[in-house]
C-alpha cells in the first residue's frame, strides 16, 4: 500500500506541483527519518544499536547505492509516464535473477525463469509502443534499476554477516549517512537554491504533503528491508510487483499518461502475468 501511495504522490509532486529537486526532495525524507527516530530515543521507545567502526565501514557502500538507486528513479519518474515508469522498474526483477546467480551462484526453477522471461518480454513490448517515450527517463530508470540491484544484493550480504543488524537500524544508517552526499548533490546541482525559490514553499499543503511522502518513504523503505531480509532479493522485487496494477490504472487516470495502445496494454498484461505467475508458483511451492 505504501509503495503505491509514494509512487502516486511523488509523481504527484512533480507533474501536479511542478516540484523538481529529486535530491532536496530525498533530502527532506532522511532528516525527517532521523528526526523520527530522535523522537523515539527520547521517549525510549528506541536503543540506539551498538554497531562497530569495521562494520560501519563494511555499509558505507549501503547509503551510497540508496542514494544513487532512489535519486535516478526520482528523475526516471519525472520524465516516465507512471504506467511505463512501473514497467520499466519490473525489469529489476529479471536483473535480480541474474545477480543472485552472478553473486551467489543460485539457481531457480525452469518455471521462474520463464516467469520472468515473460515479465521482461512484456516491459519490452509495453515500452516500444508508448507513445509519449522519453529517452532521457528511460535512461535514468534503467540506471535505477541497476542500482536496485546492487542495493537489494548487498544488503541481504549484510544481513546475512551481520545478523544483530535490525530493520530500524539499517532505515537510520542510510538516512544518517544520505544526508551530507545528498546536501552536496542539491547544492552542487543548484537545486537546494531553486528551492529556496520555489513558489509553494510555504504553502501549508505542500509542507504536509511533503513530510507525509517522507513517512510513507520511511514505512516503504522498512517493508523492503524487512522482506529483503527475511525472503530473498528476487522475492521482494516479484512482491513489489503487486501493486503496480493499481498504480498502472490510477497513473491512466489522474495523469497525463496518453491514450494506451492495443499493443502497450499487451506488454502490460504480459508483464503483469509474468509477476503472478512467478508468485504462482512460490505459493505452491509453500503449499507442498
Amino acid at each position: 500500500a505504501c509503495a503505491c501511495l509514494i509512487h502516486l504522490v511523488n509523481k504527484g509532486f512533480f507533474n501536479v506541483w511542478g516540484f523538481k529537486g529529486t535530491f532536496v526532495f530525498s533530502l527532506v525524507q532522511s532528516l525527517v527519518t532521523c528526526c523520527l527516530f530522535l523522537v523515539a530515543y527520547a521517549s525510549g521507545a528506541w536503543r540506539l544499536p551498538a554497531i562497530g567502526w569495521k562494520l560501519q565501514q563494511r555499509m558505507l557502500l549501503l547509503p551510497v547505492l540508496f542514494v544513487c538507486n532512489t535519486s535516478f528513479a526520482l528523475v526516471g519518474l519525472q520524465h516516465t509516464v507512471l504506467p511505463m515508469y512501473l514497467v520499466l522498474r519490473r525489469m529489476v526483477t529479471p536483473a535480480v535473477l541474474l545477480g543472485e546467480y552472478l553473486v551467489w551462484g543460485r539457481t531457480s526453477s525452469r518455471g521462474v525463469m520463464c516467469a520472468c522471461g515473460m515479465l521482461f518480454a512484456g516491459s519490452v513490448v509495453a515500452g516500444a509502443s508508448d507513445l509519449k517515450i522519453d529517452l532521457f527517463g528511460y535512461a535514468c530508470t534503467t540506471v535505477a534499476n541497476v542500482f536496485t540491484v546492487a542495493y537489494t544484493l548487498y544488503m541481504k550480504e549484510l544481513s546475512s554477516a551481520c545478523g544483530k543488524m535490525q530493520v530500524a537500524d539499517i532505515i537510520l544508517f542510510n538516512a544518517f549517512y544520505s544526508i551530507p552526499l545528498l546536501a552536496m548533490a542539491a547544492m552542487v546541482s543548484g537545486e537546494l537554491e531553486a528551492a529556496y525559490a520555489y513558489p509553494h514553499l510555504s504553502s501549508a499543503v505542500f509542507q504536509v504533503s511533503l513530510v507525509a511522502a517522507s513517512v510513507m518513504g520511511i514505512l516503504y523503505q522498512g517493508a523492503m528491508v524487512l522482506a529483503n531480509t527475511k525472503t530473498s532479493p528476487l522475492a521482494t522485487s516479484i512482491a513489489g510487483n503487486v501493486k503496480d496494477i493499481a498504480c498502472t490504472v490510477v497513473g491512466y487516470m489522474l495523469f497525463d499518461s496518453g491514450p494506451p495502445t492495443p499493443t502497450n496494454l499487451a506488454g502490460l498484461s504480459m508483464s503483469m502475468g509474468g509477476a503472478f505467475w512467478y508468485m504462482a508458483l512460490k505459493t505452491n511451492l509453500l503449499a507442498e
